[in-house]
């Protein structure tokens, strides 16, 4: 395309060279475009996926917008479909799933099985439509403000240069539109060999964001509030990879922001108050705006100004009560206030293995010392129990979580879990609490 330099062609020309020669996620050389623990919500919905589009998945995460029936929602480098069948259920036969991508292979597939799946979800017509098109220029495909949510899956570190797809996301969203993308992302600028290798490009880490250079481009389209739902460190065991990106640490994130009108550029405290109505599909008990906020049903949280604007502009607003802001009394500070923005969550990240599900020993986000663990023992074939019940136990450090629930730091009591996707421990510290 003519808005390209040379380079940007060449990336993008390795890329679909890459996804046209494979055939099946199983080839892949690292972990980094496999989606990780799913939310337990999508398994019924993914089995009313056909194998074949399943099959050729590539993503890092679970992108899955609540609220979304009647919905519009923009799939961005859909592949074969497989999240956009995903929220075409979701979405019902009243609204419309939109996916794009550059790849005629890979759309090929979504268009064999459209009507095929039409006819499974019991739809009198479709509601899927899928469009060729490069996701920095997205003009001959969709419309502005038209979207209720624009998602992606491990597709945006595949484009050469972000500012344009970030500023098209901008462009096609409604106002109170929400951006919910999961991708791969790193504690570093990434090595100029990776940026430019076929291996390391396909693989979504030549291509992969580093979080401070990502906040800034997200804050210059428009995006000033980036909240983190999901997050996972990506293990990478292939040598030629290993040569290529060096010391860097890569993570996939799944991340949450909004189009909102009147924010602020940092959280502030007005004394607005939220309380979460539990009428969310699938969310009677909790809902987690992210890793760091969670809404108990039927009890009011201080949220700072940019959760109560996000609350009241988007679809959400049907599902909360926000109380109105009062006189400005200065930043917004609570227990997961930082200053290090992304990078906090990359760190951890850090503070439990790839894959573990352990408790953090004694209250610090670090991985549990084995006198710990061992010592525990009882604890931990207790904690089993009380998980297969729908609960997670954190004593002690002790390994005491279900394989998907998330880690927690500090010794709490066992606690029942906020919801399918997350687990809580009373009096902990770390992420889940």
């Amino acid at each position: 395309p003519n808005f390209m330099s040379s380079v940007e062609v060449d990336v993008h020309r390795k890329v679909q060279e890459f996804y046209s020669e494979i055939k099946d996620a199983s080839e892949l050389a690292c972990d980094a475009c496999t989606p990780g623990a799913l939310d337990a919500s999508v398994g019924p919905m993914l089995e009313r996926v056909h194998e074949e589009v399943r099959r050729r998945f590539y993503g890092c995460g679970t992108p899955l917008p609540d609220a979304a029936k009647g919905c519009t929602v923009l799939d961005l480098g859909c592949g074969t479909g497989r999240d956009a069948f995903v929220f075409a259920q979701l979405v019902g036969e009243s609204g419309t799933v939109i996916g794009v991508d550059m790849t005629d292979d890979q759309l090929a597939v979504a268009h064999q099985y459209e009507d095929w799946h039409r006819s499974q979800f019991g739809f009198a017509k479709a509601n899927t439509r899928f469009a060729k098109a490069m996701i920095e220029d997205l003009s001959g495909a969709v419309e502005d403000e038209t979207c209720d949510c624009v998602t992606s899956n491990c597709v945006i570190n595949l484009a050469p240069d972000k500012r344009p797809v970030m500023r098209e996301i901008w462009r096609v969203l409604k106002p109170g539109g929400e951006l919910l993308f999961s991708d791969v992302f790193a504690d570093r600028r990434v090595p100029a060999m990776a940026r430019e290798d076929k291996l390391a490009l396909g693989e979504c880490l030549g291509g992969a964001m580093y979080v401070r250079d990502f906040e800034q481009l997200a804050r210059g389209a428009g995006f000033t509030d980036v909240r983190v739902v999901e997050r996972r460190r990506i293990n990478i065991n292939n040598p030629t990879l290993l040569r290529l990106v060096g010391d860097t640490k890569f993570y996939s994130l799944t991340i949450r922001a909004f189009k909102l009108v009147d924010v602020e550029p940092s959280p502030e405290d007005y004394g607005e108050m939220a309380t979460y109505l539990g009428t969310l599909p699938g969310r009677p008990h909790a809902f987690d705006l992210d890793l760091d906020t969670t809404f108990v049903t039927g009890k009011p949280r201080r949220v700072d100004s940019n959760v109560a604007s996000a609350l009241r502009q988007s679809r959400f607003a049907a599902h909360f009560s926000v109380s109105a802001p009062g006189e400005h009394r200065g930043p917004f500070v609570d227990a997961s206030t930082t200053s290090d923005g992304l990078l906090a969550h990359l760190r951890l990240s850090d503070a439990v293995p790839a894959g573990d599900s352990s408790c953090c020993a004694g209250g610090s986000c670090s991985a549990p010392a084995p006198a710990a663990a061992a010592a525990a023992s009882e604890e931990a074939k207790a904690a089993e129990t009380a998980a297969a019940a729908g609960k997670s136990c954190c004593g002690g450090g002790a390994k005491a979580t279900a394989a998907a629930s998330t880690s927690c730091c500090g010794g709490g009591p066992c606690a029942p879990a906020a919801d399918a996707k997350k687990s809580c421990c009373g009096g902990g510290k770390g992420s889940c609490c």
